[in-house]
């Protein structure tokens, strides 16, 4: 082991310059692992605090207020038989308020009792709540409201067809509900009953939060009798605050080992680099492995003194990827954090750092063994020859290293996922992608070397450049590919889809829409909309239900392994009935149903649904809607194109008695453009409506749009990033590349100077060289991202393509330019050097 090591330090001393380049692959992948597992289990754990925070219980019961004289009844006589249950009951219920300036917005209201919170404190703004705060039509408001509101302590609040005074505001780094969408309102229970909100059609929930003790047994069994006795289909829920912070957590587990893959394939870019470094590198060292060999040293001692170095190599390039992670969290990190509607601090993770080591050190050796097992055909007489031929890989060892390199990787993508399908998936994905990919790399730059027939010296010298022994051109043009490749596909996608959502907006979409109308409340809004905008709504019913089953069998969602296609159909679905096809929809089998109203119930179904249920025009299906379980026929399947399509229902249903008379709201829209002539008019209808029909949402379509575009900019800018990231891993390796090849750049261009080449011709020489790798590295990265975006915009998106090419250019652009600059630096101190002294030097 002595001896190892005093070979390692030698090594590292004699070709340092080249193992910067062995670095570089590792730290950018390496970093990338660590910053994005530790920023989901950063997210993690502020999102699982809130969900502590939020619940305060052990156990929450939640009922549908409209059924509370039926179901309470039930759950009261549960909890007789735990009467060391400590419990509170509240009422919420997303309504509107006005102001006495008449600015009105949406807000969650919550009426509570004198136990609430069960655990804990509620920290205000200036003080701390109690009781005695909400009686007398008082309220606690989030500090965001007064901001939307402009309002302030002390003044009055229309709520329903009462008036109440705000008399505090939480803190705005504790506000319970910064994980919803709407601001929270407290008052208390009594007051909520004279508001005349909770009418028998209310859209309200009665929550009952309770306190067991710190007996997990005992929480097991409260939850187990309540799901026991309340009915699943009645719209009860029964969730623990262990089961609360398990789902809280689950989707971000499963982002995480998300992420953790794509950190993965970035470092398996790096890892290509390294087989090709890791053979080049042995190849210059092969008389000293042959000194090595005459001494005495063995062929396994040598392979073990070389893999020892691999692996310090992969734990050094591991550290420096921790430092890459650390700077990125000191400076995003701040910035990132105020993107969120609640306290997040951004910090790297032991355990992610860990897994960033784990994983750099077994891509190192996985990629390293193969060409290290060379060594094994040095024979000490090498020593004897002026001539040393290219380094051998003997097969019959190559072949078993190799299967234990794939079968480590294979490993590692297993353990990233967290599940045997998604790795299994995207390693071989990843593999013929790597395959693929380095195959047009070489082909490519196989293709330029056809330039030496090209009778101009300066370009047929620097495409011939490109077949120089060890000059990482493939690996170079993959790399660089691959990332221009990911960065361009994102953008390219994202303006597509950004261009079909404002075409789609501009031409059928409303401007204005009416949100929770109740069947009541349809002409009184209709009304009001009429008299402010000068035309009547049209109203849109929407009623809730859940696919229990397929031609009389039930569904058992459990048994769907796929997560995604579980999720399209274990869901709640907002149906609507009408008699006429929208404009954007296209029957593809089966028939659309006559206009006339029908007894038996008619489903027409959205493709994507019809795909993840496997059902068949004439199979029946049974709806949960609200506890009351109907079966209608599936007469036809339906194929939605988003640019021109006004609704989008996955179930649409023929009009008719069935779903007439079953519990629904009604969805009204708008489309005029008075709000775009008056700007006040948004505001004083939004406060019209809210006096009327306090429990109305009024909403811009362009705030909905706006929102979409928010988001799709962050996925995009993330995306980017990460593709810049890859490009940016290639233009390191291209430094690294001209390290590793510095003698032989040295001496060509001695000999060249020596000839009478002039300065000039030298940098024509470089410039060509490093131009044809970035039109290479174009080729395949933006070629590919035409050819991808057209793709899912067409066939996943289903909407139109068009290649913008000036978002094309710019990048494709930048990547030449970059590609052809770095290189043209790195290479500035070899063309500057004198010939005499390089030459005087050569063997």
């Amino acid at each position: 082991m002595l001896f190892a090591l005093r070979m390692f330090w030698r090594e590292m001393r004699a070709t340092w310059r080249q193992m910067v380049f062995f670095l570089v692959c590792l730290a950018v992948g390496t970093g990338l692992v660590i910053t994005l597992r530790s920023a989901i289990q950063n997210l993690r754990v502020a999102l699982v605090r809130q969900s502590r925070g939020f619940l305060a219980a052990d156990v929450e019961v939640r009922l549908p207020y409209g059924r509370l004289a039926v179901l309470r009844p039930r759950l009261d006589a549960v909890l007789l038989t735990f009467p060391d249950a400590t419990r509170t009951d509240a009422i919420e219920l997303a309504t509107g308020v006005v102001t006495d300036r008449d600015e009105a917005t949406r807000v969650l209201v919550r009426a509570v009792d004198e136990r609430y919170p069960l655990d804990g404190q509620i920290l205000l703004e200036s003080g701390t709540y109690h009781y005695d705060l909400l009686t007398g039509r008082g309220i606690i408001v989030a500090a965001s409201l007064l901001d939307r509101l402009d309002t302030a302590v002390g003044k009055p609040l229309k709520i329903g067809n009462q008036t109440f005074t705000i008399r505090g505001t939480f803190r705005r780094e504790d506000t319970p509900t910064a994980i919803g969408a709407s601001p929270l309102v407290l008052m208390s229970a009594a007051d909520m009953k004279t508001t005349g909100l909770l009418t028998p059609d209310a859209r309200a929930t009665y929550a009952v939060r309770l306190r067991v003790g710190d007996r997990p047994d005992r929480i097991a069994d409260l939850a187990r009798a309540l799901r026991q006795e309340l009915p699943t289909n009645s719209g009860v829920s029964v969730e623990t605050a262990r089961a609360r912070e398990a789902r809280v957590a689950a989707p971000l587990d499963e982002t995480e080992n998300f992420f953790g893959l794509v950190g993965i394939a970035v470092t398996m870019l790096g890892g290509v680099g390294i087989a090709s470094v890791t053979y080049t590198i042995i190849g210059q060292r092969i008389r000293a492995i042959a000194v090595l060999k005459c001494l005495g040293a063995s062929s396994s001692l040598v392979f073990g003194v070389y893999t020892l170095q691999m692996a310090m190599l992969g734990l050094l390039g591991s550290a420096c990827g921790w430092g890459l992670a650390a700077l990125s969290v000191r400076g995003l990190g701040p910035k990132a954090a105020g993107q969120f509607p609640f306290p997040v601090v951004f910090e790297l993770t032991w355990s992610a750092i860990g897994q960033g080591f784990g994983v750099g050190l077994i891509v190192a050796l996985a990629f390293s063994v193969v060409p290290l097992a060379g060594v094994r055909n040095v024979k000490p007489n090498l020593l004897l020859r002026s001539r040393v031929e290219p380094l051998a890989l003997p097969l019959r060892w190559a072949l078993p290293v190799g299967l234990v390199a794939l079968g480590g990787l294979y490993g590692l993508f297993l353990w990233q996922a967290g599940s045997f399908s998604l790795g299994n998936t995207v390693f071989q994905a990843m593999a013929v992608t790597l395959l693929v990919l380095y195959a047009v790399s070489w082909v490519v730059i196989r293709l330029a070397g056809l330039g030496r027939h090209v009778p101009l010296f300066t370009l047929r010298q620097g495409l011939a450049a490109l077949r120089r022994p060890g000059n990482q051109a493939a690996v170079i043009v993959m790399t660089v590919g691959v990332g221009l490749f990911f960065a361009l596909t994102v953008r390219l996608v994202e303006r597509n889809l950004l261009y079909s959502v404002n075409l789609a907006a501009a031409e059928n979409l409303p401007n204005l829409l009416l949100f929770n109308v109740l069947p009541s409340q349809t002409d009184r809004v209709g009304a009001v909309v009429e008299q402010h905008l000068q035309t009547r709504p049209t109203f849109i019913p929407l009623i809730s239900a859940r696919i229990t089953a397929i031609n009389g069998r039930r569904i058992d969602f459990a048994a769907i392994r796929e997560a995604g296609r579980r999720a399209a159909v274990d869901r709640e679905f907002r149906l609507t009935y009408r008699a006429e096809l929208d404009a954007g929809e296209t029957v593809v089998e089966g028939k659309w149903w006559a206009p006339t109203p029908s007894d038996t119930l008619e489903l027409s179904l959205e493709t994507f649904l019809q795909n993840n249920l496997g059902v068949r025009v004439g199979d029946r299906l049974t709806l949960d809607i609200q506890g009351r379980e109907v079966t209608g026929i599936v007469s036809s399947i339906r194929r939605i194109e988003p640019r021109r399509s006004q609704q989008f229902f996955a179930i649409v249903a023929r009009p008719g008695k069935v779903l007439e008379q079953a519990p629904q709201t009604f969805l009204g829209t708008v489309k005029t453009d008075v709000l775009d002539r008056s700007p006040d008019a948004y505001r004083k209808l939004t406060a019209a409506v809210t006096r009327v029909s306090p429990n109305v949402l009024v909403a811009l379509t362009s705030e909905f749009l706006k929102t979409v575009r928010t988001i799709l900019e962050g996925l995009q800018s993330a995306l980017t990033t990460i593709g810049s990231l890859v490009v940016f891993s290639g233009v390191a390796m291209l430094i690294g590349a001209v390290t590793l090849t510095r003698y032989q750049r040295q001496y060509e261009t001695a000999l060249l100077k020596t000839l009478g080449a002039r300065f000039v011709t030298l940098i024509g020489l470089t410039l060509i060289e490093y131009g044809a790798l970035a039109v290479a590295a174009v080729i395949i990265g933006g070629g590919g991202a035409l050819g991808a975006s057209w793709y899912i915009t067409r066939y996943v998106l289903r909407s139109e393509w068009l290649p913008f090419w000036e978002d094309w250019l710019i990048g494709a652009g930048g990547t030449f330019l970059l590609v052809l600059l770095v290189g043209g630096v790195a290479s500035w101190d070899i063309l500057r050097k004198k010939p005499l002294g390089i030459l005087r030097s050569g063997d």
